[in-house]
């Protein structure tokens, strides 16, 4: 069980880079091989989390790296998704630490398969009536970690999955994702046309809820919507043919400015 292993002695060979050296690797690695329940895993990630907090990112990684190493990692994130998908129904308050280690896999190269795993969690919530604030919260946590990581094709796939997502409740999010793929992230992303594509998507469902069936609030998103188109036609003239974002971006174009009248 995870109380074998002593959190701050955990933690002090990670500052060191003596965890192998001294068991720690192996120890966690037959640890996590024994227990996949989900009971079980949830008090290991939060063990985990918990080291995470006390060591410096790096360090966190390359320690955990070496333990995935040695692990079926499509199993991991198998019994990790489980695990996600067990908690929906009681809220996400435990969730929040499966979502920082599915984070840290992404950081250390596992970024796809972290997706399967995210976007089999968004095709249970599309499917979902009535969802509460928790599961806003959910996708936040989604978009401040391993999404930041995910490769460009990954990203697509993400972004064309919440345009699928119904409902004023998911606006926020979607405007942060926005955000995200069109200022925090590589801008060499708008290289792969699917991204690019359904980046302006996104934008372009956003603004088009806004209009229809949110006007009141455009001036709430105006500033934040007409800083990613910005920086989306920016990116898009450096790594695309001029025309291609001519075209692509028409549209978006004028509902944006149909937008600013709204704030006038």
């Amino acid at each position: 069980m995870i109380e074998s292993i002593n959190i701050r002695e955990l933690a002090a060979c990670i500052r060191i880079n003596a965890c192998e050296s001294e068991g720690y690797v192996e120890a966690l690695t037959r640890i996590l091989i024994r227990n996949g329940d989900p009971e079980s895993l949830s008090t290991i990630l939060n063990a985990l989390c918990t080291v995470k907090q006390m060591v410096d990112r790096d360090g966190f990684n390359e320690f955990f790296g070496k333990v995935v190493g040695k692990l079926e990692v499509d199993k991991l994130l198998e019994s990790i998704g489980s695990l996600v998908k067990s908690r929906l129904q009681h809220g996400i308050n435990e969730l929040e630490c499966s979502i920082s280690i599915l984070d840290t896999l992404s950081e250390i190269g596992l970024a796809d398969k972290v997706y399967r795993v995210i976007d089999a969690l968004l095709s249970k919530l599309i499917k979902v009536e009535n969802l509460g604030r928790q599961y806003v919260r959910l996708l936040e946590y989604i978009i401040d970690g391993p999404f930041e990581n995910m490769p460009p094709l990954e990203s697509a796939f993400f972004m064309e999955r919440l345009i699928e997502m119904n409902g004023d409740i998911w606006l926020a999010v979607k405007i942060r994702t926005i955000r995200e793929a069109s200022i925090v992230k590589n801008p060499g992303f708008m290289a792969e046309y699917r991204y690019l594509d359904a980046l302006v998507n996104l934008v372009d469902n956003v603004l088009t809820t806004l209009l229809e069936s949110k006007p009141m609030e455009a001036h709430k998103y105006y500033s934040d919507l007409n800083t990613a188109y910005t920086h989306i036609w920016k990116n898009c003239i450096v790594n695309q043919p001029r025309n291609t974002c001519i075209k692509l971006l028409e549209e978006t174009s004028r509902k944006l400015a149909a937008l600013a009248e709204l704030t006038q």
